[in-house]
């Protein structure tokens, strides 16, 4: 079966998309994509996992738009359940909150291939330098679980002491 995961880290954004893929070198479209999360030329961010068998994919985006020049801390968790669950596997946490919609949803999907890609951090493995990540990031963590609500808006809080020079945190 699937592998539960979850990502996180702060990112301050000049210009670029990708922030995290897991894309196989030499791939098009989404015929060579495990995952990825990047922004979406909405400012939102979007988190998408593939099935390159079937070409489908389930994705969710953000409900929260990104400014650039401002540092945001952001999680993405995948309950290793997209068969059965849809899109609800998926979440995306923007400054320790969650909330999301669906972009891509179907129902032929059947789970997420080891493709045996490289995880690239700032970046596609399958996309040009145009794609990168313009800005800084900070604190990028990888788990092998889905965080809960709890955790994420914990790692939230706690990292803030590393970056609250950069960052004003209103509560």
């Amino acid at each position: 079966g699937e592998q539960a995961f979850s990502v996180s880290g702060w990112i301050y954004r000049v210009s670029g998309f990708y922030i995290v893929a897991k894309h196989e070198t030499g791939g098009s479209g989404g015929s060579n994509k495990e995952f990825d999360l990047f922004r979406r030329g909405d400012d939102k961010l979007q988190f998408t996992i593939y099935d390159k068998s079937a070409g489908v994919s389930l994705g969710v985006k953000s409900s929260r738009s990104l400014t650039n020049n401002e540092w945001v801390h952001f999680a993405i968790t995948y309950t290793g359940r997209g068969k059965a669950d849809g899109t609800s596997a998926l979440n995306i946490y923007v400054d320790g909150v969650g909330g999301s919609s669906s972009v891509a949803s179907s129902m032929s999907y059947e789970g997420m291939e080891n493709l045996n890609a490289n995880l690239t951090i700032g970046g596609s493995s399958e996309l040009s330098s145009a794609n990168f990540w313009r800005g800084s990031m900070a604190e990028i963590q990888v788990w092998n679980k889905a965080l809960t609500d709890d955790q994420v808006s914990t790692l939230y809080r706690m990292s803030l002491q590393g970056i609250k020079d950069e960052k004003t945190v209103q509560t």
